[in-house]
């Protein structure tokens, strides 16, 4: 393995763990769920870990549990999609794909920032682990790089939009709660371009792709034979 090669891994072994360990910990002590103690996450340890955190300011508030579910799944998308992008920044080899990721990092990081200030209010606690998936996947695009990582990434991005913007959707028209209904309202448009121009990458990586075939060392698997290694 190439030095440069073994510091792009370092650096980004420690942006999956510890990125998104820091900002699932902040989401954590964002607030406390009164209303659904367990929901926070399928995780046992999370469970408690929440318990742990519960805040003495958290107030039960008035929110439907769709608003309160809307929270938890737009925080936790949002997170993951910063320390995605964060990676992203270390392992791709597209200039357009880096210059997207630190777009949506900039854009998820404030809404991430908005959100968190709403869960404190509202009183509504965010889970303190990732799903099995999530860790999957962050696991598998940690162990690519150059052209495989653009393509993999991208459709990453592709495919959580699409689940992130229906939810959005649902949430500007039907909340009962303003804020939350204001909140979906202002980041909805802005998915929505994430969500294009992802589209619009992926489809001119796959042209590239096609045209020029794989370049034997600009893309693979981190762990595999590289030529120079």
């Amino acid at each position: 393995m190439k030095f440069s090669d073994l510091h792009r891994y370092t650096v980004c072994a420690l942006l999956s763990t510890s990125l998104v360990s820091a900002a699932m910990a902040q989401g954590g002590s964002a607030g406390v769920d009164p209303a659904a103690p367990q929901a926070a996450s399928s995780s046992p340890r999370a469970q408690s870990g929440a318990g742990a955190q519960a805040g003495t300011d958290a107030q039960p508030g008035a929110l439907t549990q769709e608003d309160r579910e809307f929270v938890r799944k737009a925080a936790v998308g949002s997170i993951v999609t910063v320390a995605l992008g964060q990676l992203a920044q270390v392992l791709a080899s597209n200039e357009q794909v880096k210059q997207f990721s630190r777009q949506i990092v900039e854009d998820h990081a404030k809404a991430n920032d908005e959100l968190m200030a709403l869960a404190k209010v509202k009183g509504v606690q965010i889970p303190l682990e990732l799903d099995h998936e999530r860790e999957a996947l962050i696991g598998r695009l940690k162990s690519l790089w150059g052209a495989e990582f653009d393509r993999e990434y991208m459709k990453a991005v592709v495919v959580h939009h699409k689940e992130s913007v229906p939810l959005f959707e649902a949430q500007a028209t039907s909340s009962r709660d303003p804020d939350l209904k204001a909140f979906a309202s202002k980041l909805l448009p802005v998915l929505l371009q994430h969500l294009k121009t992802a589209e619009s990458t992926l489809g001119a990586l796959a042209d590239a792709g096609s045209g020029t075939g794989t370049q034997g060392g600009d893309t693979g698997e981190r762990g595999s034979s590289t030529p120079g290694s």
